[in-house]
Order: C-alpha cells, then sequence, then structure tokens
C-alpha cells in the first residue's frame, strides 16, 4: 500500500557485529512509488530491484500505471515463478 511523501515507514539495517553483538539500526522506508514520485521519475528505462527478499510486496504494490517502466530485472531469492506471474498480471 502506498503511503504520502510525508509518512514514513521503519525499517532494520544490519550493520554488522561489534565483538559478539549483533548491531542492528532502524532506518527510514518509503514505498518505491513514493520515492518515485518525489524524484519525478515516471519514464524509466531499466530499473533493478534487489532487496533481499522482498521484490515481490513491491512489484505486488507499484501502481503500475503510474510508471513507463521498460525493462525491469529482478533478483529472486527463492520462488522465481511468484515473480513471474506478479510481473504477467500486472502486464
Amino acid at each position: 500500500v502506498d503511503h504520502p511523501a510525508s509518512s514514513s515507514l521503519v525499517g532494520v539495517r544490519d550493520s554488522g557485529t561489534i565483538g559478539t553483538r549483533k548491531v542492528v539500526e532502524r532506518v527510514p522506508c518509503f514505498p518505491l512509488a513514493t520515492l518515485l514520485r518525489a524524484a519525478n521519475l515516471t519514464d524509466i528505462d531499466f530499473m533493478h530491484l534487489d532487496i533481499q527478499g522482498a521484490e515481490p510486496a513491491v512489484l505486488e504494490h507499484l501502481p503500475w500505471p503510474e510508471f513507463n517502466i521498460k525493462v525491469i530485472s529482478v533478483e529472486v531469492y527463492w520462488n522465481k515463478e511468484v515473480i513471474h506471474n506478479i510481473l504477467l498480471a500486472k502486464g
């Protein structure tokens, strides 16, 4: 679900380890459509998604009619059929 540019989601980033302690940071996150709109990007020649398994959710919720994406490359961490079906359904 897309959110207004003024709202943000919070994600986490694995920043490695310090000694034996795992370091995780909170980072601001925005829906892809919000970032593309903010940058005034509607015509995209090439897009590559590599977001550690979150690709299906991003592809499913992108408002495709708003963007002209000519070529898309998607990193697949698990069932590539899921990605394929989402892309086929979105046209």
